[in-house]
């Protein structure tokens, strides 16, 4: 159902109405919109331990995109944090240090990560505008963490 709301380039932010759609928080709103699609790409071409996580990942994305719009979430955020660093020191577990720069494209996987892992690291700088969101910005910087170590996994590269 298209509104038309956003036709003359302003959109609505909870709590306030006619922000102009090139506004910091509008702007990471779109870069974890972006990361999610591309998570999702993901998790599509993913076994089904990672396809579990990936969707995880995906719903706290929402969570995510919440707190970038100026909803106060930030318990949410860092109990989302908690659940990440698991993840991280998981997949990160037996990984040797890389050692080198890293190409994406050893496999489908690996260079959809990878994918994922720039597009994270594009909403993090979105957000990093934002006056506020400190758990965000610290989920954001450890998704794509994780996201190069299942990269690294992916491709075979330091195990």
């Amino acid at each position: 159902m298209a509104e038309k709301q956003g036709d003359t380039g302003f959109t609505d932010l909870p709590g306030e109405k006619g922000v102009p759609k090139n506004h910091p928080r509008i702007k990471a709103c779109g870069a974890l919109d972006a990361a999610s699609c591309s998570i999702g790409l993901c998790r599509a071409a993913a076994g089904a331990e990672l396809k579990a996580c990936l969707l995880e990942i995906q719903k706290e994305m929402v969570t995510a995109a919440a707190c970038a719009s100026g909803l106060d979430y930030g318990d949410k955020m860092n109990a989302a944090c908690g659940r990440l660093e698991s993840r991280l020191k998981k997949a990160s577990a037996g990984l040797k240090p890389a050692g080198a720069f890293i190409l994406p494209g050893e496999n489908e996987l690996d260079a959809r990560l990878h994918r994922a892992r720039a597009e994270v690291r594009a909403a993090e700088c979105a957000c990093a505008a934002l006056p506020d969101c400190a758990g965000l910005k610290k989920y954001l910087n450890m998704l794509s963490s994780y996201l190069f170590a299942e990269a690294r996994k992916a491709s075979g590269f330091g195990i």
